[in-house]
């Protein structure tokens, strides 16, 4: 079983990174090229400036993307904390280790399992 102290330090270190993606999934909607407000359906970009903007829509979406993956994970670690099956690995039911957790608070896997499915993966 995890250590409470552990077990709340993690948890504190979860709901901070929760809001930190948050804040950053905001901001890149925000930084959006195609949202702009100088980019209306009247005025029609040259293919330059078009050009620029299709770049950078592509790259605040991958950042988006992956913030948002991110997001997801720690509010998945946030929930198997109050269910109280935080810590277990989702694939053989053993106890993840207490420093892979500390280094990746949203593993879902031991480091067994993990290198398995990763190389599952791969094949």
């Amino acid at each position: 079983m995890l250590d409470k102290k552990l077990a709340a330090e993690i948890e504190k270190k979860l709901a901070e990174q929760e809001k930190e993606f948050s804040r950053q999934v905001d901001r890149l909607t925000k930084e959006d090229p195609f949202m702009r407000q100088e980019r209306s359906s009247e005025r029609i970009p040259e293919f330059v400036e078009e050009s620029r903007e299709v770049q950078e829509k592509e790259i605040v979406d991958e950042e988006r993307s992956l913030l948002e993956e991110q997001l997801k994970d720690t509010q998945a670690a946030l929930a198997r904390i109050k269910e109280g099956k935080y810590g277990i690995c989702e694939n053989c039911g053993e106890e993840i280790e207490p420093a892979r957790l500390k280094a990746n608070p949203q593993a879902r896997y031991c480091l067994d399992c993990k290198e398995k499915l990763s190389a599952q993966e791969s094949a």
